[in-house]
C-alpha cells in the first residue's frame, strides 16, 4: 500500500466501499476499495503520531495498518453497510464529526497507538512519568532515594488504581474511553482518578514518615 495521499478518479460512497470490500468476488475490486480507504483516511495516521509523539514512524504505520485490518474484519461481519452502521451505539453515529468509517479508524488508530506505548512501558515510574504525575516534582533536585520512594508508593496501589493513573496521565485515553474500559460513568472518571492519586499521595507521606523514623534510629545507633 502506498504511504502517501493520492488523487482518485472517483470518490466512493461508504456504501460503495462496503460492496467493493464485502460483496465483491473480484480481488481487484477488493484491493481498490481497501486502497481507497487506506489513502483517503491516511491523515488519521498523522493524528496518531501527533498525539503520541513518542511513537516512531514505523510504529505509527503499524497502528494504522492494523486499524485498517480491524475495519475490514468489522465490515465483513455484516451483510450491508446499513447493518454495519446500525450496529454501533448512538453516540458513535450522532456525536462524531466524521463519517462512521473515518471515526472507526480514528479511534482504533488511537487505541492501537496506546497499546504499543503500553507494551513498551512497564508499570514502573521513571523521571518523565513523575514530572507528568507531579508537575512540581523536580527529579534533577531530588535524590534517587526520593524517586525510589515514589516508586514504592505506586507499587502499593492495586492493579486497577495503577492502571487508572497510567491510562489517565501517561497513555492519553479520553474520559469516554476510560469509562468504557472501567465500566463507570464518564463524568466520574476525574473523581475516580483523583481518589487513586490521593491514595498514592497518602502512601508517599506514610513512607516518607517511616523513612524519617528509620533515619532517626540510625543516627541514634551511631
Amino acid at each position: 500500500m502506498a504511504l502517501f495521499e493520492r488523487v482518485f478518479k472517483k470518490d466512493y460512497s461508504n456504501e460503495e466501499l462496503f460492496d467493493m470490500i464485502v460483496n465483491n468476488d473480484n480481488q481487484r475490486g477488493f484491493d481498490r476499495g481497501v486502497h481507497y480507504i487506506y489513502n483517503t483516511r491516511f491523515w488519521t495516521y498523522y493524528e496518531g503520531r501527533k498525539k503520541y509523539a513518542v511513537l516512531s514512524e514505523h510504529e505509527g504505520l503499524e497502528a494504522y495498518s492494523n486499524a485498517i485490518m480491524d475495519l475490514i474484519r468489522s465490515l465483513k461481519r455484516c451483510s450491508s453497510y446499513a447493518e454495519w452502521h446500525d450496529s454501533f451505539p448512538k453516540y458513535w453515529k450522532n456525536t462524531k464529526k466524521y463519517d462512521l468509517i473515518t471515526s472507526f479508524l480514528y479511534f482504533v488508530v488511537k487505541r492501537r497507538c496506546i497499546d504499543i506505548i503500553r507494551k513498551q512501558s512497564s508499570k514502573n515510574l521513571d523521571d518523565e512519568k513523575l514530572k507528568v504525575l507531579f508537575p512540581t516534582f523536580d527529579t534533577d533536585v531530588n535524590q534517587f532515594e526520593e524517586v525510589d520512594l515514589y516508586e514504592r508508593a505506586f507499587q502499593s496501589l492495586t492493579d486497577r488504581e495503577q492502571s487508572l493513573l497510567q491510562d489517565y496521565y501517561f497513555a492519553g485515553l479520553e474520559k469516554d474511553e476510560m469509562a468504557e474500559k472501567y465500566q463507570v460513568k464518564a463524568g466520574s472518571i476525574s473523581q475516580t482518578v483523583s481518589r487513586a492519586k490521593l491514595k498514592l499521595l497518602a502512601e508517599i507521606k506514610r513512607l516518607r514518615s517511616l523513612d524519617g523514623e528509620d533515619s532517626s534510629k540510625e543516627s541514634e545507633i551511631v
